[in-house]
């Protein structure tokens, strides 16, 4: 019972964490590129926040593909 609240605080504190960088750095950032290029909210919120919210999940996967010639990177990357 113990190590199931620990686990909860834990998912809940990594999501609120998750949260704060998403919108104080993560989105700043991209209003900024698009300011700059030109581009429209929602072709940016199509492409530029779905790429970067999903490039740790493109890394990890290049890198267990590549660097452990494993195969199951390379499903993750083509399931994506």
């Amino acid at each position: 019972v113990h190590l199931a609240l620990l686990y909860a605080l834990g998912i809940t504190a990594s999501l609120y964490l998750f949260y704060l960088v998403t919108d104080y750095r993560l989105l700043p950032a991209i209003r900024l590129v698009c300011e700059r290029l030109h581009i429209p909210d929602d072709v940016a919120g199509a492409t530029l926040l779905g790429a970067s919210l999903n490039a740790p999940e493109l890394f990890t996967s290049a890198v267990s593909t590549f660097g452990t010639h494993n195969s199951v990177g390379l499903g993750m990357v083509l399931g994506s």
